[in-house]
Formats: structure tokens, C-alpha cells, sequence
């Protein structure tokens, strides 16, 4: 798996495991950023339900997102290495999107 990809599906991960403590980290980052349109689409749906101060949950994001990112979902919670760096996957989400339309991909 591509390494932008990866910190995505990271920063993802984060924002479920602890949706307080990942917060500011997403903040940095806008759907756009996102390469992966699964991820892309969890993100917002996630970041909305933190802006509006709602539980972040399976529930909650999969009625928003749709049943079809269940496995997204439960992948990037099974797969984020550590939540206290979500700082560090924003940054890298970020930085992947520069690089991306630096080279026009």
C-alpha cells in the first residue's frame, strides 16, 4: 500500500479511535486531500460529525457514508498504528496532496 494511502487510512483510523484527541489533526486536512474516495468520503463524514459535536461511531458514520465503507472503516480502525499521531498522518495527508498537484496527478 502506497504510503499516502496508508497515513489516509491512518488519520481515519484516529479520528474513530479518539475523535477529541484527533480533532485538531483533522482540521489540518479537507476532504480533497484524500487520494482514496473511500477514505475521502469517511473523512468527511467523521470530521462533519466532529464539527457538529456528535458521536463518532460506527453507526453514525456508516449512516453517513453508507454501508458500502464498512470494510474501509473497520480496516483503518484495525490498522492505525498509534492515535497520538494523528498530528503526524495529518501532515502526511497533507503533503501527499502538495505533491499531487505539484505534479498534476
Amino acid at each position: 500500500m502506497e504510503r499516502g494511502i496508508m497515513a489516509e487510512q491512518a488519520l481515519v483510523g484516529a479520528m474513530m479511535l479518539d475523535p477529541e484527541g484527533s480533532a485538531q489533526a483533522a482540521a489540518l486536512c479537507s476532504p480533497v486531500m484524500f487520494e482514496d474516495e473511500g477514505m475521502q468520503i469517511l473523512f468527511r463524514v467523521i470530521r462533519e460529525l466532529q464539527i457538529h459535536k456528535k458521536p463518532v461511531d460506527v453507526v453514525g458514520v456508516l449512516g453517513g457514508a453508507g454501508e458500502k465503507y464498512k470494510v474501509q472503516l473497520v480496516e483503518a480502525c484495525e490498522t492505525c498504528p498509534s492515535v497520538s499521531n494523528a498530528g503526524l498522518y495529518a501532515q502526511l495527508v497533507l503533503e501527499g496532496y502538495r505533491r499531487r498537484m505539484l505534479l498534476g496527478d
